[in-house]
């Protein structure tokens, strides 16, 4: 469903998105926002992970066009 023509309709100041689910994960996402054309913003949130730092330095790389961050949910 992610195209560019939802893209242009939405214009997202950011894209919010969990870090992973049954059906993407955060990479495929970056991956797919890069290749239509999204230059913005790339926000991911997740419950408590053995390395969040890692998480970010591997997507960060692998996409420098996107500025990503992820954050991690309190398990309270």
């Amino acid at each position: 469903m992610l195209d560019v023509d939802l893209l242009a309709r939405i214009r997202p100041d950011v894209v919010l998105a969990p870090l992973m689910t049954s059906g993407f994960d955060v990479h495929d996402l970056a991956s797919r926002l890069v290749a239509i054309g999204y230059r913005g913003p790339l926000r991911a949130i997740t419950r408590q992970i053995p390395n969040p730092r890692l998480v970010e330095r591997e997507i960060s790389l692998a996409f420098p066009k996107l500025e990503f961050d992820l954050y991690v949910l309190d398990a309270d």
